[in-house]
């Protein structure tokens, strides 16, 4: 969760709104869920 939080603090110091970096932040979050998803169901969590 730290690291999720670090990366929207960055996110929001860029202060850029441009497209491609929109894109890339929601491939990263869709990312982050599908690991957290499969660590879940492994039982990690």
């Amino acid at each position: 969760m730290s690291v999720l939080q670090n990366f929207y603090k960055y996110h929001q110091t860029m202060k850029m709104p441009s497209e491609p970096a929109i894109r890339a932040s929601d491939g990263i979050l869709s990312d982050i869920r599908a690991i957290r998803r499969s660590v879940r169901l492994s039982g990690f969590c």
